[in-house]
């Protein structure tokens, strides 16, 4: 059996994981990006995320920006998907 501790909260996965006995992290109850980004510095191997915080992380013009000039730069066939 494997363990993986399932938590969103930084402090109680350090911890776990300082016991050495968990195989992963499964990180839930998210409810915006930073937690998403916080949980993927600290390691998570899963997270549950909510598809309303899956498209707050996608909708930064950043990420627009970034889709774009892959797209241009790569896959000059799939432009039209992005305009």
């Amino acid at each position: 059996m494997k363990v993986f501790i399932d938590t969103a909260k930084l402090d109680e996965i350090r911890e776990a994981c300082s016991w050495g006995i968990v195989d992963g992290v499964i990180a839930a109850s998210i409810r915006n990006a930073r937690q998403v980004k916080e949980m993927a510095e600290a390691g998570a191997d899963i997270a549950t995320i909510p598809f309303n915080v899956i498209r707050e992380m996608i909708g930064h013009p950043k990420t627009a920006e970034g889709i774009k000039s892959f797209v241009a730069d790569v896959v000059p066939e799939y432009s039209a998907l992005f305009k």
